[in-house]
């Protein structure tokens, strides 16, 4: 931060180096990194810096305040009075199709949801801000937002099956709905469109029977929702033989 900007804000951040990252590979060490540095105009401009995760990447002080370097977030809420609910620890990222929060995380339900510009879903892929159940709410009213672009969503694994046609009667299948590594323990109801312009059904049930009144293709559409708050949709196509 640079320069006078009244009421400026550093909140609920994640600095850190993500290892494995194209800057990893393309950009060499630097003597000259800091992860959060404002100089004597913001300073004296008025700035709030707070509920942060601060993971240094080198030796380098991981704030400098006016020009003076701080290298832990005790010595610097000492000096300034600032990042009170900073934490120097590893955000505890993982990595699938690009790197996000995974359960345990410190950043999980820590943030401050009072943080001017603080918004109800994440800026990564604009998830809803959700309650982690197995994590404490140390953050401020409601207490569960996560600090950083992710906000971690319930980590359940599902998917969906839908039978082959078997037996005397080939215009009947069964959908199941397989829930794995449910620790959050949430609830699920299934909305299934079985493309035959009958109406949808919604199930809280992992298995659904459904009758085609005629052969051909279709295309079913499922949605969930889980009481957690994850949604989402899938489409799974399938042939329907001649009655029998």
């Amino acid at each position: 931060m640079t320069g006078r900007s009244s009421g400026a804000s550093v909140q609920n951040n994640i600095f850190a180096y993500v290892f494995g990252s194209e800057v990893y590979y393309h950009c060499p060490p630097s003597t000259e990194i800091t992860e959060i540095s404002v100089d004597s105009a913001a300073v004296a401009s008025g700035i709030t810096v707070d509920f942060n995760i601060v993971f240094p990447y080198s030796e380098n002080p991981p704030y400098r305040w006016a020009g003076r370097g701080f290298q832990s977030t005790a010595d610097f809420t000492a000096a300034t009075g600032q990042g009170r609910h900073d934490l120097n620890v590893d955000p505890g990222f993982t990595f699938g199709g690009g790197p996000a929060l995974a359960e345990g995380s410190p950043a999980i339900d820590s943030a401050n949801a009072q943080a001017p510009g603080q918004l109800q879903t994440d800026v990564y892929y604009w998830d809803t801000r959700v309650d982690d159940p197995l994590v404490a709410n140390t953050g401020t009213n409601p207490g569960y937002h996560d600090r950083g672009a992710w906000e971690f969503q319930d980590p359940f694994s599902l998917w969906f099956e839908a039978s082959d046609p078997t037996g005397p009667r080939l215009n009947m299948i069964t959908m199941t709905a397989h829930l794995e590594e449910n620790a959050w323990s949430s609830g699920l109801t299934y909305t299934y469109d079985f493309g035959d312009g009958s109406p949808p059904v919604s199930t809280p049930a992992t298995t659904y029977l459904h009758t085609y009144t005629a052969p051909g293709e279709y295309v079913i559409n499922v949605s969930y929702a889980a009481t957690s708050g994850r949604k989402g949709t899938t489409s799974l196509p399938v042939t329907i033989g001649p009655h029998s």
